[in-house]
């Protein structure tokens, strides 16, 4: 199937490259499919607001101290639920965009490219926060012999 799905977007890129005033005002409009595109992208891109990468200037022992106390303030306020399921919704959100950009026409060249390998990225990072925070919220409670008795 992948080899007649591949010969096709090749073809209608083709025709749709050779005509593009013939697809003007439809769904196969190459300009619209790009603005879906970049729409598709930026909503992706906007679940990872909340994370941040590594800051550069400080040394590893401060990043993970500052992880710490977040950790900690989080779960005396009840917080830790409320990030499992904000990455729940992430990566629901994730599921989502990406059957939109599977209904989407194919689209020939560099730019629809990079918006594809941005879209990927996002979708990726997402997905890797989200099972990072959902993995560590099911990992069980050690107690301690005091704790038990």
């Amino acid at each position: 199937m992948t080899p007649l799905a591949n010969r096709w977007q090749t073809a209608f890129a083709a025709a749709v490259g050779r005509w593009p005033d013939a697809f003007k005002g439809t769904d196969l409009d190459p300009s619209a499919i790009r603005q879906k595109m970049e729409k598709l992208v930026a909503r992706v891109e906007s679940l990872l607001g909340d994370v941040r990468e590594q800051p550069e200037g400080r040394t590893q022992a401060e990043i993970l101290a500052a992880k710490l106390r977040s950790a900690l303030a989080s779960n005396a306020m009840g917080g830790r639920a409320n990030e499992e399921s904000k990455w729940r919704a992430a990566a629901d959100g994730v599921k989502d965009a990406q059957a939109a950009w599977q209904r989407l026409a194919p689209l020939g060249g560099s730019e629809a490219q990079e918006l594809e390998m941005r879209f990927r990225e996002a979708c990726r990072r997402v997905n890797d926060q989200a099972r990072r925070h959902t993995a560590s919220a099911k990992r069980p409670v050690k107690q301690t012999a005091a704790a038990a008795v």
